[in-house]
């Protein structure tokens, strides 16, 4: 039977992203913390939402956390970044090259407007 989801109206986007991840079996969110992301990290300070912000110092150790997790959970991994320099450094260091190597699936989220 299929889940159904109802609108709840204490319930804001951070904590829709965190259902649809914790519905795939996704509980880890890794990332380089900046302004526009917060809203999503701070969907993962609610322990009932059942997703965890693993914060690194870089985009490259968040990446090699994103890397290692997908790889033991079998599972895709989650990875935010801040929207300029957290893009190009995901895509352009070593994101790109290993998802397609490793055959690992990661989602980079970025520019979050923080009404939501």
């Amino acid at each position: 039977m299929e889940k159904q989801q109802t609108a709840r109206p204490d319930h804001r986007a951070r904590d829709y992203v965190s259902d649809a991840l914790s519905d795939l079996g996704i509980h880890y969110i890794f990332g380089v913390p900046g302004t526009n992301e917060i809203p999503i990290i701070d969907g993962t300070s609610y322990p009932e939402n059942g997703v965890r912000y693993i914060e690194g110092l870089h985009e490259n150790i968040a990446i090699g956390a994103d890397i290692g997790s997908a790889r033991m959970t079998g599972k895709p991994g989650v990875l935010v970044v801040h929207v300029t320099p957290g893009i190009a450094h995901s895509i352009g260091t070593c994101s790109m090259p290993a998802a397609r190597q490793c055959r690992w699936s990661f989602f980079a989220y970025s520019n979050i407007p923080s009404i939501f």
